[in-house]
């Protein structure tokens, strides 16, 4: 599915940057404006930061789970302690 959609907004960066640099190429002078090249920076950190968005929502829904099962266990993983001291540990004890 990101797959797809990757290509088709590159396939749509592509329709609309390609006209430009043709037209560029076409004329007399040898370089890229400075709003072309500008724009060109922008649609290439818009699709980065497209593409970054998922990996980082599956992180935060790991982080939420792992702390859940950290709660979860503690009880457990502080029994040896809790038997041998007759309390649960600090935070200095760990």
């Amino acid at each position: 599915m990101i797959v797809t959609l990757a290509l088709f907004v590159l396939f749509i960066v592509m329709a609309t940057v390609l006209p430009i640099l043709e037209a560029a190429m076409r004329s007399s002078r040898r370089a890229f404006s400075l709003v072309e090249v500008m724009i060109v920076v922008v649609i290439i950190g818009l699709m980065a930061a497209w593409l970054r968005m998922p990996p980082r929502a599956i992180w935060e829904r790991a982080k939420r789970q792992r702390a859940r099962s950290d709660v979860a266990t503690y009880p457990e993983r502080s029994m040896p302690t809790t038997s041998r001291h007759g309390y649960y540990p600090d935070n200095r004890e760990g």
